[in-house]
């Protein structure tokens, strides 16, 4: 009896140190940010697993042409890419996925004027890697994928501002970035507007 005591004591005194997490684990990497992105119909999640921080103004992310995308991005591969936008929601169930203000990246346009500036002309799948599955990556506060077009995007977000990082294929000439003002809950006045560039 009393070596059953002596034991529950020694178990209760070791319990605080062997039952803690240790410093090393980061509990961070262990979130699925992906978790409701998929297209099911009633049952989609509609979350958005771009790049935001807690309390944080910006919320970047890819945006996908799927049908079902209240939070602008749709993890299945046979969606297009869009855009890459800075405002986003997870959860609205219906409403407007606020991915408004789209940048898009081209590899190559020779003339600003040529490149395809419609949503339905220039989206592009994104580059699946050698297993079939997706190449994007998302972590607390950071997006990245690929596009076929051989352009390398990450994305990543402070409190008020949207940090984009394009990294074009060595052999793109005169890669070009657009930002589109026009597809947004604002109304957009052409004679406003001027291409330059």
């Amino acid at each position: 009896m009393r070596l059953g005591r002596i034991g529950l004591y020694a178990l209760a005194l070791a319990y605080p140190i062997v039952g803690q997490p240790s410093e090393a684990d980061d509990l961070a990497s262990k979130v699925n940010l992906f978790i409701g992105t998929t297209s099911k119909g009633v049952a989609s999640g509609h979350v958005f697993p771009g790049a935001t921080i807690p309390h944080g103004m910006i919320k970047a992310g890819l945006d996908t042409d799927s049908p079902d995308r209240h939070a602008g991005y749709d993890r299945n591969i046979s969606y297009n890419a869009t855009g890459f936008s800075q405002l986003h929601d997870t959860g609205t169930g219906g409403g407007y996925p606020l991915s408004n203000f789209k940048i898009w990246p081209f590899a190559s346009c020779k003339r600003f004027g040529e490149c395809p500036t419609s949503i339905a002309g220039r989206r592009l799948k994104r580059q699946a890697l050698k297993d079939g599955s997706l190449p994007d990556i998302a972590e607390p506060g950071y997006f990245a994928t690929n596009l076929v077009s051989g352009v390398h995007v990450e994305l990543t977000a402070s409190r008020r501002a949207a940090l984009h990082r394009y990294t074009f294929p060595e052999n793109s000439k005169q890669p070009r970035i657009l930002v589109d003002i026009s597809k947004g809950r604002v109304e957009t006045l052409s004679f406003l507007c001027k291409l330059c560039g």
